[in-house]
């Protein structure tokens, strides 16, 4: 008998859950309050139903966070009602501060990296950007166009970077787009010093680097794109040696094509192929 009434009360309260769950999702203020009243220990639940009635939402975003102390979602709610609705910005940075310390994931971190950011506290911007930069699983122009405002050095700024070959591609895209060149070959240096040649079409030497080549070639900045061809030459990103005043040519026998920067490209004149035989 009791067999049977664990078994009973188990599923009116599964049934009692995935009531809850469906009220929740379908949105509207009415079937989510009622999704709360079935489930009042549901942090998410509150935390929606705190969109619905301002005058409370301190409140239930309180109990929200009382309810699952661990939920990185219930703090960045109550840090983003303190900064925005209550304007009490040393409880929104604690709140952050407690969301990050419960998570070490991305959105946390790049919380605070806006957070600081829209405060103007360099230190700590540039700590929390630098720890997004070693987790996230997106593109890092967001950060890295925040960085640039903040401090806007090249040098001091690639050194805050981490040795992420995903970031270093992404940086050196970054400056091609803004179209700062002369900073560029620095970080090519340093992104070849850290992906071996095996990882070198992961990270963009075809896609991405050798079209950067060209554009700096036809930009007049012959100089940088020659250090860039040298740092991948000598890192064995390319099979080509970088071309001196005694040996112009790096490609002198056509064995293969790079079709950017100092190699060959070929054009394609109507009525004109080409074969290797």
């Amino acid at each position: 008998f009791f067999l049977v009434a664990v078994m009973l009360a188990g599923g009116c309260f599964a049934g009692i859950l995935g009531l809850a769950s469906f009220l929740f999702h379908r949105g509207d203020r009415r079937s989510v309050e009622l999704a709360a009243r079935l489930v009042p220990f549901n942090s998410d639940y509150l935390a929606r139903l705190s969109s619905y009635y301002p005058e409370r939402r301190t409140l239930l975003l309180q109990k929200a966070e009382a309810e699952n102390p661990y939920s990185e979602q219930a703090w960045l709610n109550l840090g983003f009602d303190a900064e925005f609705y209550r304007r009490d910005y040393s409880a929104a940075e604690r709140d952050y501060l407690k969301a990050a310390d419960v998570s070490h994931l991305f959105l946390p971190r790049w919380t605070l990296v806006n957070f600081y950011f829209r405060r103007q506290n360099e230190q700590e911007f540039l700590h929390w950007a630098r720890l997004a930069l070693e987790v996230t699983p997106y593109s890092a122009a967001p950060i890295l166009a925040e960085m640039w405002v903040m401090v806007p050095d090249h040098a001091s700024l690639l050194g805050m970077l981490p040795d992420r070959p995903a970031i270093l591609q992404q940086y050196f895209e970054y400056l091609m787009t803004t179209r700062q060149y002369p900073f560029t070959p620095p970080v090519i240096k340093r992104l070849v010093s850290i992906a071996p040649p095996s990882q070198a079409q992961l990270y963009g030497v075809a896609t991405d680097i050798g079209p950067a080549l060209d554009t700096m070639l036809g930009a007049g900045f012959g100089s940088q794109a020659l250090q860039i061809w040298s740092e991948l030459s000598f890192a064995r990103w390319i099979s080509f040696p970088t071309p001196t005043t005694q040996h112009p040519l790096t490609n002198g026998d056509f064995s293969r094509l790079y079709g950017h920067g100092f190699d060959w490209f070929l054009l394609n004149p109507a009525g004109v192929s080409l074969a290797y035989v």
